[in-house]
């Protein structure tokens, strides 16, 4: 595994985690909710991110 790969599994595995958690905590308290979604949802965006970023190194690069 790579270590883009590595990071990828890493926050989608924190996305996941950090999603469950705000939903539990949202039932107690709104504003805690509401603080891990935002960081799921970073966690999210970072995944995305660096998905982005595998898949263009996999491509083959263009010939000049």
């Amino acid at each position: 595994m790579t270590d883009i790969q590595a990071q990828i599994k890493h926050y989608s595995s924190q996305a996941v985690e950090l999603s469950k958690q705000a939903q539990e905590a949202s039932k107690r308290d709104f504003t805690k909710g509401k603080a891990l979604m935002k960081r799921a949802y970073q966690a999210s965006q970072n995944c995305q991110n660096l998905i982005q970023q595998y898949r263009q190194s996999l491509e083959p690069q263009s010939k000049s």
